[in-house]
Parts: structure tokens; C-alpha cells; sequence
């Protein structure tokens, strides 16, 4: 009788992103995202099958396939802002929710010092904002012949999947609001 939503309901999630932070996005990179190549940094729009881009541990892989989407307008869909500055980004990075973004866990067991967790969850990071995606995304899929994960925008790590298995751990968007709320928890160093 006396509930004030725009108060108790202020951190909610729009149903389309409760189920965008279920299951990883399958990799998909906004166009404007930039990515360390061989020949620098680069919008992925901007990639071609056969470029070489540096990945997490260290290797120059060449892309396998690069897949373009373009996702159309969806009531209620929308994107995670990464103000620059924030995860180590250089400049402003925009996510799709579902995006892998591969985090440091604090943990000392070498098989969980890092875990995959979806953008969405870094919204409760200081500057990170969930907003409507609005019209049309552009969205790039860089396909490698192995998963990998790759730096964007200098400092946020990003997966990119082949097929579901992962070498990474994956936490749901539960579990990765949690670690991310532990000080042990960070961006992964380049």
C-alpha cells in the first residue's frame, strides 16, 4: 500500500537483461570496441579474417572468421557502460549485457584466479551504467580456432568462446556480483 517503487525498485533489472545475464552472449562486440592487433589498436568493426590480434596470455592469433550482426531494435534490450578508467579501459567501452568479461578472482588456486563473468554484473562498479541499447547494434563476432580472450578498449578483457566449453570458469551473474564486491576481486593487469 505504501511502496514507493521508484525507491525500492531503483537496482532492478529489466526482464530482458535477466535473461541476458543467464548465459554469455556468445561473444559478440559492440562496433567501436577497439582491440590490440598486430598493426595496433583497431575497431573490430574494422577486422578481417586473417588479422592477427594479441590475446590474453600473450599470443598474436590470427582471426579465423570475423561474423557480423546486426541486432535490430528490441524493446527493453539493453547495453553496459564502461566509463574510461574504470577495469583499466582507456576510453568508454559499451557491452552487450551477456558479454564474458574475464575478471581477476582474488583466489589463490591456480585453476580460480580468474573467472568469466557477464558484463551486466560490473554495473555495480563505481561509473558503470546500464542503459537502453536503443536501435539498431552493430554487433562483430571474432572467431579464433581456439577460445580466447582478448583485450578491449586496453584494460577489460573479453571472451571470446568456441563452442560452450571454456578453460575459464564461468559465474552466473549472482555469483560475479558477489566476487566483484570482495576488494580481492580486479581487473586483470595487461
Amino acid at each position: 500500500m505504501f511502496l514507493h517503487p521508484a525507491r525500492h525498485f531503483a537496482n532492478a533489472l529489466p526482464a530482458a537483461t535477466v535473461a541476458a545475464e543467464t548465459a554469455l552472449s556468445g561473444g559478440l562486440l559492440i562496433a567501436g570496441t577497439r582491440v590490440e592487433t598486430a598493426a595496433g589498436w583497431r575497431d573490430v568493426a574494422a577486422l578481417a579474417a586473417g588479422d592477427a590480434v594479441w590475446t590474453f596470455d600473450g599470443g598474436l592469433r590470427p582471426l579465423a572468421a570475423v561474423e557480423r550482426v546486426l541486432l535490430p531494435p528490441e524493446p527493453g534490450r539493453m547495453a553496459v557502460r564502461v566509463p574510461g578508467g574504470v577495469m583499466g579501459a582507456c576510453g568508454d567501452l559499451t557491452l552487450l549485457p551477456g558479454t564474458g568479461v574475464l575478471v581477476g578472482t582474488g583466489d589463490q588456486r591456480p585453476e580460480m584466479t580468474r573467472a568469466l563473468v557477464p558484463a551486466v554484473a560490473l554495473r555495480n562498479l563505481p561509473g558503470v551504467t546500464l542503459r537502453p541499447a536503443g536501435g539498431r547494434i552493430a554487433a562483430i563476432r571474432l572467431v579464433f580456432d581456439a577460445e580466447e580472450a582478448i583485450w578491449a578498449n586496453t584494460g577489460v578483457v573479453v571472451h571470446c568462446p568456441q563452442g560452450e566449453a571454456s578453460q575459464f570458469p564461468r559465474l552466473d551473474a549472482a555469483e560475479a556480483r558477489a566476487l566483484l564486491a570482495r576488494p580481492a576481486a580486479r581487473p586483470l593487469a595487461a
